[in-house]
């Protein structure tokens, strides 16, 4: 068993499945029912009894679930690459209730913590990180919105490391969207396809690289292992590892209630 799995399943406390993506950018991935909601703070205890995938290939594990109103995305991973795409970009969660691949509604987050606030990945801290920007997208790019991180305009997204591991949540009204909340107008029982597009902003990674800042337009120093297990070498100053581009569909159908 590699170190980065070994860590990353004494850390996920939650019951997980494995699966080996062999090149396929498109999985099914159950979302499961749960009764109470899910509190979005970067904070995994409500994952706890619910069951989630670990995708080996990418070594990130993804929930999900939903109950009347939302639908909630968990994904930890411990590449600090993911980070450095995220803060040189964004991660845009696209949602086409059709079950196609349509990228005509999503929600982007923009930022990602800056290196100075990022603990040495060796050590237990744990820092919460306020997304930089929230935005509701469509198929026209001009159409972008931003919105609070909070939940007030319907969606809602919150970060946090822990002992060298990325945790994001984000969650989606199922309503319909209305003047002042945004939703997806789905119900539970009906399919959806998800579509996870991390993303690099080439101009600020171009400005990055002009700066000197570590891990932009080279390759970092940086590894993943360590002493006990621990997920990586140190980050002095800035973040290992070149930024990666991730695509992947994820197809679900939304959990009914159990009987």
């Amino acid at each position: 068993m590699s170190r980065v799995r070994e860590s990353l399943l004494l850390l996920f406390t939650m019951a997980s499945a494995p699966v080996l993506l062999a090149g396929c950018k498109q999985l099914d991935i159950d979302t499961v029912w749960t009764d109470d909601p899910i509190i979005v703070d970067g904070v995994t205890t409500e994952w706890s009894d619910l069951e989630t995938t670990y995708l080996e290939e990418k070594k990130v594990l993804i929930g999900l679930s939903n109950d009347s109103d939302n639908i909630y995305i968990l994904l930890r991973f411990g590449d600090p690459s993911w980070i450095q795409t995220m803060r040189m970009g964004s991660l845009t969660v696209w949602l086409d209730k059709a079950g196609k691949k349509r990228e005509e509604l999503g929600i982007r987050y923009y930022g990602g913590p800056e290196p100075a606030g990022i603990p040495d990945r060796r050590s237990p801290g744990d820092i919460q990180i306020i997304p930089t920007r929230l935005t509701v997208v469509t198929k026209n790019p001009d159409m972008e919105v931003s919105i609070p991180t909070d939940g007030s305009k319907g969606p809602a997204a919150a970060f946090r490391i822990t002992s060298g591991i990325y945790t994001c949540e984000i969650s989606i009204p199922l309503l319909d969207e209305t003047e002042d909340v945004y939703g997806i107008d789905a119900e539970p029982g009906q399919v959806l396809m998800l579509g996870l597009d991390l993303k690099v902003n080439r101009e600020r990674l171009a400005q990055a690289g002009q700066r000197g800042v570590p891990g932009a337009g080279r390759s970092g120093g940086g590894m993943i292992g360590g002493r006990g297990g621990s997920m990586g070498g140190r980050m002095p100053g800035g973040m290992s590892g070149m930024p990666k581009e991730q695509k992947l569909w994820i197809n679900t159908v939304l959990a009914v209630p159990p009987q």
